[in-house]
């Protein structure tokens, strides 16, 4: 478990020939993004695009999961051993792309938790390079950079910004429980 107020960036997060094929997933007309009205909990004002990749649902065990989660999926857990320690196990409890369009001004989103009912950690996966940066409050203000993954602890309040340079800025956001045997 990462503790809060601690992060770690991962450059080059998938190989060349993976990113390739997320980048071209997630820039793909066939791939569906879904508008929403506000951006978290603390921003109603601004919106975004998203698409659920899968999550866990209030009902214990029940799971959703889109069309895409597999081909993205894959791709980023060969290389989970990048993001949790050794000989710890993995719970993953959501995976969402996210699709923010490009502003006149950077616009720095509403700072929040992502699921504040379990502790968690978060790996921000950066599909472009952009301006838009990710703040984890009192922390760091981290750069949006192709390939980077971002781990912070998920009771860490954190941001999303608007890009100004780019069409949109495009992540895809995990959140997942790390542990050892008998602990949860």
């Amino acid at each position: 478990m990462i503790k809060s107020g601690d992060y770690k960036i991962i450059d080059n997060f998938l190989s060349k020939e993976e990113f390739a094929w997320v980048e071209n997933m997630l820039w793909s007309p066939y791939f569906s993004w879904h508008f929403s009205n506000n951006i978290n909990n603390q921003d109603s004002y601004n919106y975004y695009f998203h698409h659920i990749l899968r999550t866990e649902t209030e009902n214990v065990g029940s799971i959703i999961e889109s069309v895409h989660f597999w081909g993205i999926w894959s791709r980023f857990q060969s290389n989970i051993n990048k993001i949790i320690g050794h000989n710890k196990n993995f719970h993953l409890m959501r995976v969402k792309a996210n699709f923010y369009h490009r502003q006149s001004e950077n616009i720095i989103h509403g700072y929040h938790k992502d699921i504040e009912r379990v502790r968690n950690n978060v790996a921000l996966f950066f599909l472009n390079t952009n301006n838009a940066k990710t703040y984890i409050k009192d922390v760091a203000d981290v750069d949006a950079v192709a390939n980077r993954v971002l781990l912070f602890n998920g009771n860490d309040l954190h941001a999303s910004s608007s890009p100004t340079d780019v069409k949109g800025r495009i992540t895809v956001n995990i959140n997942y429980q790390e542990f050892e045997d008998g602990e949860l």
